[in-house]
């Protein structure tokens, strides 16, 4: 997972829990220049340490798995909706 997909998703909880940028930053302790810039994914980096209170804030922790070489299925799916999207974007549509 790329900063750029974090920040994505970590938007997506936040909203899911109904949790203003100023309420998450509070309680991750980052400021909300930090956190509009990851949602965004205009955030070239982040230190481990503020991922970690990020990451706690929606109740989620990091885990370390042995790198494959075939994707994972939510990337497959991600991959899949992505390219459905832009098929919508294109004129005549899908």
């Amino acid at each position: 997972m790329t900063l750029t997909e974090l920040g994505k998703q970590v938007a997506a909880w936040r909203k899911g829990k109904k949790m203003t940028q100023a309420e998450f930053c509070e309680a991750a302790g980052i400021s909300t220049v930090t956190l509009s810039r990851l949602e965004n994914g205009e955030l070239l980096e982040l230190g481990f340490n503020k991922v970690q209170r990020v990451l706690s804030c929606v109740g989620k922790e990091l885990s370390v798995r042995d790198a494959s070489p075939m994707p994972t299925l939510d990337e497959l799916l991600q991959d899949n909706r992505e390219e459905w999207e832009e098929s919508f974007r294109r004129p005549g549509g899908p």
